[in-house]
């Protein structure tokens, strides 16, 4: 069972639980096995951890009590903006899910996957983010395109060119969805 744990005192309002339960629900049975918490911290728990990284992914010997660990301080400075996580959460939830099938897909290659070389880490964990976030974005098209059409409508938070910018990310990820209805399969 996956514990989530929320250690900041930063005035977020967002509901972790309920959208990284989400988030696991794309990712594959098998590759969330010894996997046994997620915590999101103002600071990481563990020295091996980089302090300007965004996650880390802390194993154990065994990957039978693996932890992952989000710094919301980095991810609120260089990932998703305040905003986000409280007018639209569902964006924000989207690149949450980047966040964390990466820190995953350092578990899968440390523990699941046989023939991938130590030195491909890295790149193994940026195409399992990039699986999480498609198919966490196919899973919830339908809210995450009407929160950026939200955004896109809003005259009181954003200027005309900020706007433009949901609009146009938007219909990007329509042509990418049209264009991948399936998603990108798991490495």
């Amino acid at each position: 069972m996956l514990f989530i744990q929320t250690d900041i005192t930063t005035h977020l309002y967002f509901p972790f639980k309920k959208y990284i339960d989400l988030i696991m629900r794309v990712i594959p049975d098998k590759d969330l096995l010894g996997i046994r918490k997620i915590r999101i911290a103002e600071n990481f728990s563990h020295k091996k951890c980089n302090n300007n990284s965004l996650g880390c992914y802390i194993p154990d010997q065994k990957g039978t009590h693996c932890i992952i660990e989000i710094n919301i301080i980095n991810l609120l400075k260089k990932k998703i903006p305040k905003y986000l996580f409280e007018l639209y959460p569902e964006i924000a939830a989207l690149f949450l899910s980047e966040v964390i099938a990466h820190e995953i897909g350092h578990h899968v290659h440390t523990f699941k996957r046989t023939g991938i070389t130590k030195r491909s880490h890295e790149k193994f964990a940026n195409k399992y983010a990039i699986a999480g976030y498609s198919n966490y974005l196919i899973s919830r098209q339908s809210t995450i395109l009407s929160s950026y059409k939200r955004a896109s409508w809003n005259l009181f938070m954003f200027n005309k060119q900020n706007r433009r910018a949901f609009s146009s990310a938007r219909c990007e990820l329509i042509n990418w969805i049209e264009n991948n209805k399936r998603g990108i399969p798991f490495p």
